[in-house]
């Protein structure tokens, strides 16, 4: 029964392209697949090409129309119509473009842009707070008059505890003594 098989692949890639709440991880469609299409085959139908074809394509139609989250097989077989109802669709059937080849990369584009942008995001951050920390050891390098250094950092590290912590890093323990940082 290739036709069944088929017909359940090609509409559980039409779920899958909907990116419904709750829909399998990608590394286990395969499985996901086989486990549909068992639960159709075993169904107390005597399932017929010509007649249950369309019918199957018109339940998954009516789930990616209808569905807002992942279901369970169960939900597509009661969206089932009558096999007199598929008798009377035209005889000719509106067919749909194949799944692109590259369908994995567009979806994993869309899957992973929000997780791109937000490691975007925090690496500016770090690379501010990397930026903020090299311009105050250069601040420290710079041969200024050390009671204006040490009145200058107690006033920031009073006002800004992190700033404590990042002076912690990039000076050394007799520097910190020096403007009283402990």
């Amino acid at each position: 029964m290739d036709w069944l098989r088929d017909a359940v692949i090609d509409g559980l890639q039409r779920l899958l392209v909907l990116r419904l709440q709750n829909s399998p991880a990608e590394d286990t469609l395969e499985a996901v697949a086989e486990i549909w299409i068992e639960v159709f085959l075993s169904q107390r139908i005597i399932w017929v090409e010509k007649l249950d074809q369309v019918r199957i394509a018109k339940a998954f139609l009516k789930a990616t129309a209808t569905f807002e989250r992942w279901e369970a097989p169960a939900k597509v077989l009661q969206l089932l119509p009558k096999r007199n109802e598929a008798i009377a669709l035209p005889a000719q059937q509106q067919k749909y473009s194949p799944m692109p080849s590259n369908i994995k990369e567009v979806l994993d584009e869309a899957l992973y842009a929000e997780d791109r942008r937000k490691a975007a995001e925090k690496k500016r951050l770090q690379d501010e707070e990397d930026e903020k920390r090299r311009k105050a050891k250069e601040l420290v390098e710079q041969e200024l008059d050390p009671y204006i250094i040490k009145q200058f950092f107690q006033i920031l590290v009073g006002k800004h505890k992190s700033l404590k912590i990042a002076l912690k890093d990039i000076l050394t323990p007799e520097q910190l003594n020096e403007i009283n940082i402990k």
